[in-house]
């Protein structure tokens, strides 16, 4: 991959009303993960929920991770739904990563950044 090549991921993250309307930072977080292997082993189940096996331990690592607050968003990214078990609001951003002399790993919205890490390659 050429220098400063950045990839871009669409994600989606639901809030139950609740939660969306306590007033508290709706704080989430983003792990890049990282393996030694040529090819990276599957480690989620079915449902998508992470499955670590003891095999993986020593393959698999965290390169880093991005903590952003929601909250700061604007109102208009958060979309009110309703599904299975009823009314929850759902916002869509992008998770971004820049491909340089070192990993730049970032949340945004609509081009906005709202939150980075950089990860220095060893």
């Amino acid at each position: 991959m050429s220098n400063d090549t950045a990839k871009k991921f669409e994600c989606i993250f639901d809030y139950t009303v609740e939660r969306f309307n306590d007033g508290h930072p709706l704080v989430h977080s983003s792990r890049l993960w990282c393996c030694d292997d040529d090819f990276a082993p599957k480690f989620r189940n079915p449902s998508g929920i992470f499955q670590f096996s003891i095999s993986l331990c020593d393959t698999v690592s965290q390169l880093c991770e991005v903590t952003v607050n929601h909250r700061d968003l604007p109102t208009a990214a958060f979309k009110q739904r309703t599904g299975f078990n009823g009314i929850y609001y759902q916002v869509a951003y992008e998770l971004e990563l820049t491909f340089g002399s070192e990993l730049v790993f970032k949340m945004a919205y609509q081009g906005t950044t709202y939150g980075s890490v950089r990860a220095h390659y060893v």
